[in-house]
């Protein structure tokens, strides 16, 4: 699935922008901007202010985020769900009724919905309620899960927080693009939580059937740094069967400059283990005194191999984008880094200056994000 800005006699800048979805010998149409908003009232036109970045699935399906306009003015915003089978089918809108909560959805925030292998979508919501111990000024963030008239609520403001003192509460949920999901019904989402006396710290969590299990939190030491230096800010990076998942987090630290103050981790089989820190261990391939000045996008599979993008260079935050790969039998390895050799023809041979990692769309087995 693609989207595109469209240019042609009688196109104008509300109705340029479209998806489209290829099954490898046909391209349908999903949607257009300035179509009819599928399950809002008659007139109401989707309008993409930006272009939307569709998700798709193995099984062919399509979801996407938009908001919708009537006679130029903004109306409401949706999720939508296309299959080539059953069309277009509005998954939720703000305004409307959030299952289960006696509140209404008030906006999608600002993480896309994703599909996962058999076609469900997963997508973060705000809600017009307010729940738990809470030190920020939103209003109630929510997970859900499923299909069109099945939604399922998995993680909201106001739950319980695993692992933290008893009257502690999820606040706020945050994901790198979205919620991390794998297998049939795996969710991994970043989070706040809260609780008395201005209490308040972040957590990575996994949602499966139910139960939300904490995979690292904030305060927590960070296997492969110095001592004492420990997580902080944790972002879902990627996922794979059967429980990979890969993890950014800069950390707390008093160590002096030059110890490690961010990194990549992978959680499997339970244990966490380091993937790269950004100071402290050479980088292969590349001059001494390199370091990794951020970390971009990664990747991981069912065998717990790991490929990952960054910026390197001599200092913080001047340098070049370089890939590396991981795994547990031989550590940290180069996949295309600054200066070295790539073949881009048989025999013949270029000199890499930036590479960088594309991360998959979700929604497909193995798939990273």
């Amino acid at each position: 699935a693609f989207d595109s800005l469209i240019a042609g006699p009688g196109v104008t800048g509300w109705d340029d922008q479209g998806i489209w979805h290829h099954d490898g010998t046909v391209t349908h149409l999903v949607v257009r901007e300035g179509d009819q908003a599928v399950g809002m009232p008659a007139g109401t036109q989707f309008r993409f202010t930006s272009l939307t970045h569709p998700q798709m699935s193995a099984n062919g399906r399509v979801v996407f985020q938009a908001p919708a306009y009537q006679q130029g003015s903004y109306y409401q915003s949706g999720v939508w769900m296309w299959d080539v089978g059953g069309g277009t089918t509005l998954v939720a809108e703000t305004g409307a009724p959030a299952p289960g909560t006696g509140a209404s959805f008030t906006s999608f925030m600002s993480s896309l919905p994703i599909l996962t292998p058999g076609g469900e979508v997963a997508f973060y919501a705000h809600l017009d309620s307010t729940t738990g111990w809470t030190y920020s000024s939103y209003t109630d963030a929510s997970l859900w899960y499923g299909s069109p008239g099945s939604l399922q609520l998995a993680v909201k403001s106001g739950d319980p927080a695993p692992g933290f003192p008893a009257g502690t509460n999820i606040e706020q949920l945050t994901g790198l693009g979205g919620p991390k999901v794998y297998g049939n019904a795996k969710m991994v989402t970043g989070s706040y939580v809260a609780g008395p006396a201005g209490y308040r710290k972040r957590a990575l969590y996994q949602w499966e059937q139910g139960t939300l299990t904490p995979i690292a939190m904030e305060d927590q030491q960070a296997p492969g740094a110095d001592p004492g230096s420990t997580f902080f800010s944790l972002i879902p990076y990627a996922v794979a069967e059967p429980d990979r998942v890969v993890f950014y987090s800069n950390l707390a630290t008093s160590c002096p400059p030059g110890c490690a103050t961010a990194g990549l981790w992978i959680r499997s089989g339970g244990t966490i283990v380091p993937v790269a820190l950004d100071r402290g261990e050479p980088l292969p391939d590349l001059p001494d005194g390199y370091i990794v000045s951020s970390f971009d996008t990664a990747a991981v599979n069912e065998l717990g191999q790991v490929a990952f993008s960054c910026t390197v260079g001599p200092v913080a935050g001047v340098g070049y984008w370089a890939v590396f790969g991981w795994s547990t039998d031989q550590g940290l390895y180069p996949i295309a880094v600054p200066g070295t050799q790539i073949e881009i023809a048989p025999g013949e041979y270029r000199t890499v200056r930036d590479a960088q990692l594309w991360p998959i769309s979700a929604g497909f087995p193995d798939s990273p994000n």
